[in-house]
């Protein structure tokens, strides 16, 4: 499996100048428990789907003390007071962060919602005093991811060929 790594920095004036292009969508935190079930539910579709295994044991607990960790930023995806997947960013320095997750359910795929999470991803990281976001994709990830990213001012920074023993 191939692996790409990308980076990007944040501006403030590409920020501005494309705000008024992305307003479709939103983003919520997960706030009770009810949510923590759906962000389990969400992640069991989408992970099965896409090759996530990582999480896919966690207890509610792990996902509740995960989803409130001070350092994590995540969000359910919201169209239309609808959730239509959901984000994750991790701040890994005082100014970085990584991008764990962007997540969509199936029918809402092809639709520029990836497009739009990314610029609400990036905004929400200046909004954090974050500087740059770092972000991996592997082949085995949707066929757009990598181009999505690359669109946004994202650059790959490494690729290396991933192993898995089983």
């Amino acid at each position: 499996m191939k692996s790409k790594y990308l980076e990007t920095t944040l501006s403030l004036d590409d920020l501005a100048q494309k705000e008024e292009e992305y307003t479709e969508i939103s983003s919520v935190i997960p706030s009770n428990a009810e949510d923590i079930d759906t962000v389990i539910s969400y992640y069991k579709i989408i992970a099965n789907k896409w090759g996530w295994f990582s999480r896919l044991q966690w207890s509610f607990e792990e996902w509740s003390n995960h989803i409130l960790d001070n350092t994590t930023y995540f969000r359910f995806i919201v169209n239309n007071y609808n959730k239509i997947g959901f984000l994750e960013l991790k701040r890994i320095s005082r100014d970085v962060g990584l991008i764990k997750y962007v997540a969509l359910l199936d029918e809402f795929i092809g639709l520029g919602y990836g497009k739009q999470t990314i610029f609400l991803i990036k905004k929400m990281a200046k909004e954090n005093a974050l500087n740059k976001l770092l972000v991996q994709t592997r082949d085995t990830d949707h066929p757009n991811a990598l181009k999505s990213y690359l669109k946004a001012g994202f650059v790959i920074l490494k690729q290396e060929e991933l192993t898995f023993e089983k």
